[in-house]
């Protein structure tokens, strides 16, 4: 039986928040977002491993939360590259030296604070199905095209327009393929792997979350993450951390 394994993108320096430290690592009640994400995963009996692609000024500071979470022996921790993308075939090198071909990854990126546990189960039998797919977001109101110019240019019909959303999900094979073949100036330009995906031609299945999805890019999304945290998005997690960290 194939694995599914967790692939946690947390290489980034998240410079448009403008906050002293990445995104990821913000600390909220005294725990680095990415820990409530991994709490949230460690839960789900559909994730057999994990990896987690980390900027390498802050590999000590992950395995130490690592550690007090529990997840040790789970977890293999790779260095992030100069962006996404390259941080992504990083993670994708080491994948194939310790997973099967058919063995499942899903790419969660940590700025999105968020684990929908029925959407994952839903996107890893989308893979089982398709070959690869994706949780999204629909949209609900009015959607336009602009210009350059940023005048209107265009309604665009709702059921053709989705946002992306964490995680997306591939076999191992396939997309490792894909970055190996990946040429330097495709991966600058296409950071997402969905979009690498496509542009090789992978046909992807839209699955639909439950969750709000939440992007942490601005100051204004990180001020929501704080009032819903606990109450939405991780409820009871900080308390089953601190007592992780207590025993």
């Amino acid at each position: 039986m194939s694995n599914n394994i967790l692939m946690l993108m947390m290489g980034g320096v998240g410079s448009r928040l403008g906050a002293e430290r990445p995104k990821q690592f913000i600390e909220i009640d005294g725990i680095p977002i990415f820990a409530y994400i991994l709490e949230g995963y460690g839960r789900l009996a559909e994730i057999h491993r994990m990896l987690l692609v980390v900027h390498p000024e802050w590999r000590a500071y992950t395995e130490a939360w690592v550690k007090r979470l529990k997840l040790d022996g789970c977890t293999a921790i790779v260095d992030g590259g100069e962006d996404r993308s390259f941080s992504v075939r990083n993670g994708m090198r080491y994948l194939e030296k310790i997973a099967a071909p058919e063995d499942l990854v899903l790419i969660h990126d940590a700025t999105h604070p968020y684990v929908d546990s029925e959407g994952v189960r839903r996107v890893i039998a989308g893979v089982r199905r398709t070959g690869a797919a994706t949780l999204a977001q629909g949209e609900h109101d009015t959607v336009y095209r602009r210009n350059d110019s940023g005048m209107l240019e265009a309604v665009l019909p709702r059921r053709d327009v989705v946002s992306g959303a964490s995680p997306e999900a591939f076999r191992v094979g396939d997309i490792a393929k894909i970055y190996r073949e990946a040429s330097e100036e495709e991966l600058r330009t296409m950071t997402s792997a969905g979009a690498i995906a496509l542009h090789f031609g992978m046909k992807m299945e839209v699955v639909e979350g439950n969750f709000l999805n939440l992007k942490i890019t601005y100051p204004r999304d990180l001020q929501l993450l704080k009032h819903l945290i606990h109450t939405y998005f991780f409820p009871g997690a900080r308390e089953r951390i601190q007592d992780s960290g207590n025993q």
